[in-house]
């Protein structure tokens, strides 16, 4: 053995002793890289650009209200001018809890933005390391997480304010790695099913992507997979699912009640990449760039790896994966989209990319781990290669971060919605914020067949009603309005108190009297009258009225559970009860 080689081995063995520094390492790495990819926000605040306007309120409610002891806020009180809204029946809190603990930590408004925003690409980059170290080694691992984390999908995201979209790009490598486990080992499938909650309490258009191809993932592990083993892994995850019936549950059922639809229109209708526009455009887009980079990066592994027929069925399984992943984003597989109204409420096929760039890079791994195979003069040319595809990526990203100003950007832009995001940040609680249209009240004639172009405009952070044919589509809440007004009749009304769950108030009526509330009607909500139940009405501008005789009364209006609600609470319980017995017998026994 020559000396150069002899060190080689060598410093091979000292590598493998010291393991967890080179984890430390590259978690170093990681941090740096993820505050260079987010350095324009990190500096320069948030853009304005796509839903963060939205993601500020609901972080900032959902804080104050887990403050005032609500454990799980459902209901924003204090979003649609005081009018409140049913925001998180529909929308899944993960990622709202973490943004309060990192306020309770310290971090004011701005800094937990920008923390939310940056978490999920270090993330990102982890994850894939995770589940790709023991598979392709440090190196391999570690080159694929920088792919994964340079991602167009998941920095367009980024700054676009996609927050729970890009908090799910994570959970992918994850959700393999946790699924590959519990098939080897039982003690895992604890760790999976909590993960599958996780995951339900993210992004709920994710986890439908995700559930669809993790579902066609197990089925193929029956293949050459321990039967037993695999079952038990689909129902550790069955269970995770069932833990997450709290939201979950509410979340399918109560959808009657709300503008839900709304989300079909607005968009434009559902959107998919029109593969004559990625034709006509070629290398100016970045999805047929990437396309070809994916395509490079599949010859190159082929070609580092065409004597190992086994890496070679790998090597072309992720293909067919990513090329399958390309299809369903495509125009061309539409007629599947439009064939389930469940599938549409992904609302746009580009959600997909996140297993995309997964795909992507896996090959990367792939290919990094076969060139170090390679004889030294044939190294440097895929290696250029792979950071040629880095370097595009992190341009892209460049590029896309620097388009808009941030909120405290120097120079001549403008961040055209600056006011009502810094009401959002530093007045958040002075009922002058709006919350989406789908979770306000189903009017009682409203038009629910959407035009595909419907969108609610503003001007400033007032909305403009729209309506067509003299309908209203929707109920727009009106800017400093009584907390409790007489619409008809005459009654004085004496205000004790008005948190986001309760309000109590007296009643003084010398006629028969129609009370109107500032609260959207929903049916979790539930009027005491003189300690004794009483019904209420939704107006025609979707607020609860009810009527009085004369007389003097003590009025509460209580948030409460409903019905789905209580069940998913029940399921929940059920579901981890029982998991706690499903691992006792078939995970740390059975490891055991």
């Amino acid at each position: 053995m020559s000396s150069i080689q002899s060190k080689f081995v060598t410093f091979k063995d000292k590598l493998k002793s010291h393991d967890y520094w080179v984890d430390i390492l590259v978690v170093t790495v990681f941090v740096l890289a993820t505050i260079i990819i987010n350095l324009q926000m990190i500096r320069y605040g948030l853009n304005g650009l796509g839903d963060v306007r939205w993601h500020i309120t609901w972080i900032q409610h959902f804080s104050q209200q887990l403050n005032e002891g609500i454990w799980y806020p459902r209901w924003l009180g204090g979003t649609n001018f005081g009018y409140g809204s049913p925001t998180f029946v529909f929308y899944p809190p993960l990622v709202y809890y973490i943004g309060s603990i990192l306020k309770l930590l310290g971090l004011n408004s701005e800094q937990t933005m920008t923390a939310v925003f940056s978490l999920p690409i270090f993330l990102s980059a982890l994850t894939f390391y995770i589940y790709g170290k023991n598979k392709w080694g440090k190196i391999a691992s570690f080159g694929g997480a920088l792919s994964y984390m340079l991602a167009p999908f998941l920095i367009g995201f980024v700054n676009a304010g996609g927050l729970s979209t890009i908090w799910a790009v994570p959970w992918i490598p994850l959700g393999l790695y946790l699924t590959d486990k519990s098939i080897e080992k039982s003690e895992y499938r604890v760790f999976l099913a909590l993960f599958v909650t996780i995951v339900a309490l993210t992004h709920t258009p994710s986890l439908l992507i995700y559930a669809i191809a993790w579902f066609i993932y197990i089925l193929l592990q029956f293949i050459n997979k321990p039967f037993k083993n695999v079952i038990l892994t689909i129902i550790a995850v069955v269970l995770g699912l069932g833990i997450a019936s709290l939201y979950l549950l509410p979340a399918i059922l109560e959808q009657k009640y709300v503008n839900i639809d709304y989300q079909f229109g607005s968009k434009g209708g559902f959107l998919s990449l029109n593969m004559s526009n990625l034709l006509k455009s070629g290398w100016s887009d970045p999805n047929f760039k990437n396309l070809t980079a994916t395509i490079a990066l599949a010859l190159i592994s082929l070609i580092c790896w065409w004597r190992n027929k086994q890496e070679v069925r790998n090597i072309l399984g992720w293909l067919a994966f990513i090329l399958i992943v390309f299809f369903m984003i495509s125009n061309w597989s539409e007629f599947i989209w439009y064939s389930s109204n469940t599938l549409l409420k992904i609302q746009r096929s580009g959600r997909l990319f996140g297993l995309f760039y997964f795909g992507q890079a896996a090959l990367v791994a792939i290919a990094i781990k076969g060139i170090f195979n390679l004889n030294w003069q044939w190294k440097f040319f895929p290696l250029i290669i792979i950071l040629s595809i880095f370097l595009m990526n992190f341009q892209y990203g460049y590029k896309i971060s620097r388009q808009s100003p941030g909120l405290h950007s120097p120079g001549k832009g403008k961040v055209f919605i600056k006011e009502w995001m810094e009401i959002a940040l530093f007045d958040p609680y002075s009922d002058k914020l709006i919350d989406v249209p789908e979770y306000r009240p189903l009017l009682p004639n409203a038009n629910t067949n959407f035009a595909p172009d419907i969108r609610e405009k503003y001007t400033n952070q007032t909305p403009i009603p729209y309506v067509e044919g003299g309908e209203a589509y929707f109920p727009v809440p009106q800017m400093e309005t009584p907390k409790v007004s007489v619409i008809s009749g005459e009654a004085e009304i004496d205000m004790e108190k008005w948190s986001s769950y309760q309000r109590n108030f007296n009643i003084k009526a010398t006629q028969p009297s129609i009370i109107k509330l500032r609260t959207y009607y929903y049916p979790a909500w539930k009027l005491y009258v003189n300690g004794q139940s009483y019904p209420i009405t939704m107006s025609e501008d979707g607020t609860i009225t009810f009527e009085v005789k004369p007389g003097d009364y003590q009025a509460e209006l209580s948030y409460q559970s409903t019905n789905a609600f209580n069940i998913g609470k029940i399921l929940s319980l059920v579901s981890l009860i029982t998991l706690g017995i499903f691992q006792f017998k078939f995970g740390f026994s059975a490891a055991k």
